[in-house]
């Protein structure tokens, strides 16, 4: 079942149509990452939920704070489902529904947005064909957040830059067959955990030449040992898990923002935002379920 995650409508239970063909909604893990990386930008923003399936993700914005939201779907179902949705989410007011085939759309509308949200069909090569369209109508510093299959996007990649928790799924997630996905000569920075990386497969890769290089903040084992093979790699850059600084000083500004909102819902009983879930290592999607903890558990 799908929720809304955070803001006016959080716990809010939205529906979907059946089958990923028509839509593939994205999980709660996903979605809090990605309002996470633009917490601060969505209060007042003027969005876009470009292939809106279900609406979630512009609905979530919505209840985030966002000014107003134009969905966007081919699919007529679809449309009834975001309609309903975004009755059920209390957000109906700011949104503008609109049945259309998205390139026609970005084609002819005059609008700009300030944050524009893309999870369209896998398979078929749609983000990179929106993009350049999308541009046209994004307002100054907008952003924009798409979702794509990944090994579709690795042979592309110029950069490939992980920031993942160490779980069960993501154990070796860049294995040997995933690191020869990659293009040529790309480089891999992990900044999340090194488990999510088999660090013997990327020496190989590295010391063939497939790879330019790697900068890992993150190792597994940790600390690395000293007889192993990435010690011997020169575009391997290691540093002893310190990244987590604040090299721009909003980031300060930001941590302290979500601990100052955190703690005024802490004080007034309410569920605070941002929640991991000790079980999933994710962000939890519930309504609630968990509590602001202090001390060891």
């Amino acid at each position: 079942m799908m929720r809304v995650i955070a803001g006016t409508a959080r716990g809010k239970n939205l529906a979907a149509l059946p089958g990923e063909d028509v839509t593939r909604p994205t999980i709660n893990r996903v979605k809090e990452a990605m309002f996470s990386s633009v917490q601060f930008s969505v209060p007042g923003a003027r969005v876009l939920d470009l292939f809106a399936g279900s609406g979630q993700l512009g609905i979530e914005a919505l209840s985030r704070g966002a000014k107003r939201c134009v969905f966007l779907d081919a699919s007529r179902e679809a449309i009834q489902i975001v309609l309903a949705n975004c009755k059920t989410a209390g957000v109906f007011a700011q949104s503008r529904v609109i049945p259309d085939d998205a390139f026609h759309f970005l084609a002819t509308t005059q609008e700009e947005f300030d944050l524009a949200l893309l999870d369209p069909p896998y398979h078929h090569g749609t983000v990179a064909k929106a993009l350049p369209r999308l541009a046209a109508h994004m307002a100054p510093g907008g952003v924009v957040l798409c979702e794509t299959e990944l090994d579709a996007e690795l042979p592309q990649a110029d950069l490939v830059a992980l920031s993942l928790p160490g779980t069960p799924e993501t154990l070796h997630m860049f294995d040997a067959a995933r690191l020869a996905r990659c293009k040529q000569g790309a480089i891999l920075l992990n900044v999340g955990r090194g488990s999510t990386v088999d660090c013997l497969a990327l020496a190989d890769a590295v010391h063939s030449g497939h790879l330019f290089g790697a900068a890992l903040d993150v190792t597994d084992p940790e600390p690395l040992p000293s007889d192993h093979p990435l010690w011997n790699e020169p575009n391997v850059i290691i540093t002893p898990h310190i990244s987590g600084r604040f090299s721009l000083a909003k980031t300060l500004d930001n941590i302290v923002e979500i601990f100052i909102h955190n703690l005024k819902l802490y004080a007034a009983g309410q569920p605070v935002d941002n929640q991991v879930s000790r079980t999933t290592h994710y962000v939890s999607g519930g309504s609630g379920g968990q509590r602001l903890v202090c001390g060891m558990p």
